[in-house]
């Protein structure tokens, strides 16, 4: 189930984006100049779709999530359904629990 849950989670996230950031300093992130004062947030929803990290990421395969090889080369930034790092969602975990509760009631 945790595997169904997070292929949906990849492929469907609730969240389209994760509260925007300042930047700090001037920078160039993929050749695109980012000035200091710019505030700056990321599509989450372009992230489960991205090619460099996901094999066939347009597919719902919720068995990726059980093959260790194709877990190995994934980035650890690239599923991040509740954001990640010391700001991440506090409810993360209490979410996947009534996610589960959920699906369970939908099949019984």
């Amino acid at each position: 189930m945790d595997a169904f849950l997070r292929e949906a989670l990849r492929f469907a996230t609730p969240t389209m984006v994760i509260f925007p950031r300042e930047a700090k300093t001037n920078h160039t992130i993929g050749g695109v100049k980012v000035l200091k004062g710019t505030a700056v947030t990321l599509g989450l929803n372009t992230v489960g779709f991205n090619e460099k990290n996901w094999i066939q990421p347009f597919e719902f395969r919720p068995e990726r999530w059980m093959d260790e090889k194709e877990l190995s080369l994934q980035n650890p930034y690239s599923f991040i359904p509740f954001s990640c790092g010391p700001r991440n969602c506090i409810g993360k975990y209490l979410a996947f629990m009534e996610a589960k509760i959920m699906t369970c009631l939908l099949y019984t």
